[in-house]
């Protein structure tokens, strides 16, 4: 009798500790706060999008103001721009909030009626790619589009939208789009392998918690641009390590190209829910073991939808930490830690012209004069040393480059990053 009770205390130990989780690390490094009340507000507000000079973002709401869906018989979720000013090193104040349906020309509905979703800009902010749902031209619930950008000031142009067909898309749902700095990988998220069929009108561009869990393989794809061929290719599912036996959600190619942001409820240690994880990809092709934010990014809810700025020092997230099972809200994030470089130098050029780039530091001094003589017409890259013209390492800090291409007007400074070796 006695051994049966040590064997049955035994097992209750063995599950116990196997049921225990593992804690979350606690990241030092990171501030979080409850972004401004002027954005959030008592409705669905989720999926942040930098715009080009960081003074701005998009973001997805379903708030009264949005385009009606009569067919749900709810308010669609379309995409809002903010305006935001740094007051602080933590916090951000909301100047004005507005409706970006604006188009060029006008009726081309990038707003509409049905849902409209995640969205993330090429590096140069000349192209956006934006979930859409329910469309005419759509192949399943939700399709990933491209358009045409033109930012002017706090007011954001769109036109030539089109459906990037079906080497991204299906019958079944696509979403959460984001570009590579380069232009030339489109990471998103699909449930193709998922065995489950969508019946409910109420799952378009963001699912419900409840009915996220219960299904599978919403998991990780990515596809490549072939510019001879000016095409993208198949689909592929991004590796079992990145891709868990539960579901992915909201990827984020950081600006150096080779790390990954991302949510999962499927790796360890996870605080509950959705958590926002990270790996890195070496030269061989090869991710990283994805590693936990840690708190405060995290916590015992859904943690997701993170968008970083080129810099890697400040950013914004979606969670429903603040009211679990209601909705989902805009938090915003400072960095201590910069956990990538960003040496990427990209271009896109309508004529066959000489290129120069100039590459300055912050008081606008001169780095680095590089030539690259005459290029194709194209979408054109390349990873910067990190030396300046004498061949000597740059200290750590942010950097400019400016492209300019025969006669073509220049784009904007965008910015570069060495860091630290610690």
């Amino acid at each position: 009798m006695y051994r049966i009770i040590l064997i049955i205390a035994f097992i209750l130990l063995i599950g116990s500790c196997a049921s225990m989780k593992k804690p979350l690390p606690v990241n030092e490094a990171v501030k979080v706060q409850y972004l401004h009340s002027k954005v959030n507000s008592k409705y669905h507000d989720y999926s942040p999008c930098f715009l080009s000079d960081g003074s701005s973002f998009l973001f997805v709401t379903n708030r009264p103001g949005t385009l009606f869906n009569y067919k749900a018989n709810c308010n669609s979720h379309d995409i809002w721009l903010a305006a935001i000013e740094n007051i602080g090193d933590s916090a951000h104040k909301v100047n004005s909030i507005q409706n970006n349906s604006t188009s060029d020309p006008p009726g081309l509905g990038f707003n509409t009626n049905y849902n409209e979703g995640a969205m993330c800009f090429s590096s140069d902010f000349k192209k956006m790619y934006f979930t859409g749902c329910n469309r005419a031209d759509g192949y399943g619930r939700c399709d990933i589009y491209e358009a045409d950008v033109k930012i002017m000031k706090k007011e954001i142009y769109i036109s030539n939208i089109k459906n990037l067909g079906l080497s991204i898309n299906s019958e079944k749902w696509e979403s959460m789009p984001s570009i590579s700095p380069d232009s030339k990988t489109l990471y998103f998220i699909s449930d193709r392998d998922s065995p489950s069929k969508l019946s409910s009108i109420e799952f378009d561009e963001f699912p419900s918690i409840k009915y996220t869990y219960e299904r599978t393989n919403m998991d990780i794809f990515y596809s490549n641009f072939v510019e001879k061929d000016n095409k993208w290719m198949p689909a592929k599912k991004l590796t079992k390590i990145i891709n868990s036996d539960e579901n992915e959600y909201s990827p984020l190619i950081c600006p150096d190209g080779k790390t990954l942001i991302f949510a999962s409820t499927g790796f360890e240690p996870n605080g509950g829910g959705y958590d926002l994880y990270y790996s890195k990809i070496d030269s061989t092709g090869n991710w990283s073991e994805p590693v936990n934010f840690g708190t405060p990014m995290n916590s015992e809810f859904d943690d997701y939808y993170l968008t970083i700025s080129t810099d890697g020092e400040k950013g914004f997230f979606s969670s429903n930490r603040k009211y679990p099972n209601l909705y989902l809200d805009l938090y915003q994030f400072n960095m201590t830690s910069i956990i990538y470089d960003v040496r990427t130098i990209s271009w896109r050029q309508k004529t066959i012209e000489n290129v120069e780039i100039i590459i300055f530091d912050e008081n606008g001094s001169q780095v680095h004069y590089i030539n690259r003589g005459n290029k194709q017409v194209g979408i054109h890259s390349f990873e910067w040393d990190g030396k300046d013209e004498n061949g000597n390492d740059c200290k750590p800090g942010k950097y400019y480059y400016q492209i300019f291409a025969g006669d073509e007007p220049p784009d904007l400074p965008r910015i570069l990053t060495v860091k630290k070796n610690n």
